[in-house]
């Protein structure tokens, strides 16, 4: 119907209108999600957010579905990202701990240049380390990969 018209945004109040006169709210939530839906395929979301009841979308199953997926992809990016980010701290503090046990404690500098970098620069720094028997062959290294 929307398609078929030349005025779709008309032609998409006069099926909001008809929506508003099924007795049962559910099936009203229903219905306006699923025009909402089928309705982007032509109109702005803008004029469909105008048009269209979005508290009665908002109680459609297919709202609360879409919504509930995108929680739950939320949740696992989270997840993922909190995983590594967790990984990458491990991996500096051990850089950090083999370094003071290698050539002693380190200048605070020294650990705030080791803190900013990359998780792709601290395996190699984790490599070298093994090779390190100085302070200044960790500056070197710095100076070089940094």
């Amino acid at each position: 119907m929307l398609s078929q018209n030349d005025d779709p945004a008309v032609a998409l109040q006069e099926i909001a209108a008809l929506i508003q006169t099924v007795p049962t709210r559910s099936i009203q939530s229903n219905l306006t999600a699923t025009t909402a839906i089928l309705s982007a395929l032509i109109l702005d979301k803008s004029i469909i957010q105008q048009i269209l009841r979005s508290d009665l979308m908002q109680e459609s199953a297919i709202y609360q579905e879409i919504k509930q997926e995108g929680i739950r992809e939320g949740i696992r990016e989270g997840i993922r990202e909190g995983i590594q980010e967790g990984i990458q701290r491990g991996e500096r503090a051990l850089i950090l701990r083999l370094l003071r046990r290698k050539i002693g404690d380190l200048p605070v500098a020294m650990q705030q240049q080791i803190d900013q970098l990359s998780p792709d620069r601290l395996d190699p720094l984790g490599d070298a380390l093994l090779e390190f028997s100085t302070a200044a062959d960790l500056t070197d290294w710095l100076q070089a990969h940094v």
